[in-house]
């Protein structure tokens, strides 16, 4: 039987600190991070600034783009951004269930609902990956969540942090029972920051001496439940 994936919980807070960075400006737009948050789904966060732009610069407004093929959606973001299309097909299959249950391409009554049904609400739009969903509640809403994608978790594995891989929603659960509340937002941006390296270097920047070894104990665990 396969073992499930787990946390070295001290070289993963020795990661977080040596990539750390003041956190961001809290977003005003929620369908604005949306948007964002599906760009920067394992691509860098240059590339997504630069997506950003020409989405602004092309488009009247989020509706726009709503009632974009996906064609022009990926013209828009540049032909070579990393899976342009695929991720083009999602981001429009979200904005148009935003639209047909708000009748305009808008998230602000989340605001105004409890979190638990802000979080569902989120996490069930047609389209919506984990790390998506993820990254607007903790972004926008202020819900304890830990983004994961594919290229963090292969980062977070060749740093021999993760002692496996798997899907982004499990390894974010994973995290979510190792990382606080308050530190969340936090961790996530040191974990951008080291993806951005990642991406560009192709390889995990040392950290330090791993404990992993053939025959080695499992894991140090968090003692908090």
């Amino acid at each position: 039987m396969t073992a499930k994936p787990d946390l070295y919980t001290t070289k993963f807070a020795q990661f977080v600190r040596t990539n750390a960075e003041k956190d961001p400006t809290p977003p005003t737009d929620l369908i604005e991070l949306l948007i964002e948050s599906f760009l920067l789904t394992d691509a860098s966060r240059d590339q997504t600034e630069h997506a950003m732009s020409r989405i602004r610069h092309d488009m009247v407004d989020f509706n726009d783009l709503r009632v974009s093929l996906v064609k022009e959606m990926v013209e828009t973001i540049g032909v070579r951004y990393p899976e342009a299309y695929d991720r083009c097909v999602l981001l429009r299959r979200a904005l148009h269930d935003i639209f047909r249950r708000q009748h305009k391409v808008s998230l602000e009554h989340l605001m105004t609902i409890p979190k638990r049904d802000a979080k569902s609400y989120i996490e069930n739009l047609d389209g919506i990956p984990s790390f998506v969903a993820a990254r607007v509640c903790l972004l926008g809403l202020n819900i304890h969540a830990v983004p994961m994608d594919r290229t963090t978790i292969r980062l977070l594995v060749e740093s021999d942090i993760l002692t496996s891989a798997g899907s982004a929603a499990d390894i974010s659960q994973l995290m979510l029972r190792h990382v606080r509340a308050e530190d969340a937002v936090s961790t996530h941006v040191a974990i951008r920051k080291a993806v951005d390296r990642y991406l560009v270097s192709g390889r995990p920047s040392r950290i330090g001496k791993t404990s992993r070894k053939t025959g080695a104990s499992t894991p140090k665990r968090s003692s908090r439940k």
